[in-house]
């Protein structure tokens, strides 16, 4: 992510959508509901971290993603606990020109490109679960296509 009109330096990760899969394939979690909300890229968002680079001494070094611009040798990245949806919210401390930018950067083809093969992925993890799901997966996609859905308050806990 380019910088933000406030001067901010923002990366994103998919670590959260890598730990949803994760738990998933070793049995941790068994539902299917979180993969069968996903159908378009911004039903990824929910699972897209927010982290902040900074020129600090302390602090990481950003892993990049393979469509990422190279940060600035000195930047550091911080653990923000913010997601995509996060900025959206009412409550968000960033200004509407960022909000804005961001958004720009979230109809970006570098965004688009980076993160249309990780719900490739998530569409492929939902076909397996369609063919060899167990009897409740089968049942929660029933639901599913009956329009049958949890509350949102249980969504936005994911």
């Amino acid at each position: 992510m380019p910088q933000l009109p406030s001067g901010r330096h923002i990366g994103i990760g998919a670590d959260p959508l890598l730990d949803l899969v994760e738990d998933f394939d070793s049995g941790k979690i068994i539902s299917c509901w979180r993969f069968l909300a996903i159908e378009e890229l911004k039903d990824l968002y929910p699972y897209i971290e927010i982290f902040y680079l900074e020129d600090k001494e302390e602090g990481k070094k950003p892993r990049l993603m393979e469509n990422s611009l190279p940060p600035h040798a000195e930047l550091k990245q911080f653990e923000t606990g913010l997601r995509v949806t996060d900025v959206f919210k009412s409550n968000s401390d960033w200004s509407e020109e960022d909000k804005i930018a961001f958004q720009e950067f979230l109809e970006s083809e570098r965004f688009v490109k980076g993160f249309k093969a990780k719900l490739e992925g998530i569409q492929r993890v939902k076909k397996y679960i369609e063919k060899n799901g167990t009897e409740l997966q089968k049942a929660e996609i029933a639901l599913w296509k009956d329009k049958v859905r949890i509350t949102q308050e249980e969504l936005d806990d994911y």
